[in-house]
C-alpha cells in the first residue's frame, strides 16, 4: 500500500489546483465526482489519498484520467446527471456505470445489458 510523503502531498495539491484551473473546473466539481463531504482541499486530498492507499499511484492516475474523461464528455454535451466515476478504476466487471461514459475507452467498461 502506497503512501505519500509531505512533499508529494504538497505536489499533489498543487497539481490538483492547476488541473482544476486549466480545465475550468472548481473544487465543488471535484467534490461531486469524488462524492466527498466538503469542497475543502484537505477533504478532497483525503479522498484521493484513499485511492493511493488502495490502488497505488497508478490507481490515482487512472482515477484522475477517468474524471477528466467524464468532464470532457460533459463539455461535449454527454448526459452527466446521476453519473459518477466508481471509486475503483474500471475493470470490466464493475456494475457501474450502466453504460460506457463518453470519452472513456470501450474496453474499460462492461457491455450494457
Amino acid at each position: 500500500m502506497a503512501t505519500l510523503t509531505p512533499d508529494q502531498l504538497e505536489d499533489l495539491q498543487g497539481f490538483i489546483k492547476d488541473w482544476l484551473r486549466h480545465t475550468g473546473r472548481t473544487q465543488a466539481d471535484l467534490r461531486r465526482v469524488l462524492r466527498a463531504s466538503s469542497i475543502r482541499m484537505p477533504v478532497l486530498l483525503e479522498e484521493l489519498l484513499r485511492v493511493v492507499t488502495r490502488e497505488g499511484l497508478a490507481g490515482l492516475a487512472q482515477r484522475l484520467c477517468d474524471i477528466e474523461a467524464l468532464w470532457q464528455g460533459e463539455d461535449a454535451g454527454a448526459p452527466s446527471e446521476g453519473w459518477f466515476i466508481p471509486s475503483r478504476p474500471p475493470c470490466g466487471t464493475c456494475a457501474f456505470p450502466p453504460r460506457p461514459l463518453a470519452g472513456v475507452p470501450r474496453r474499460c467498461w462492461p457491455a450494457p445489458p
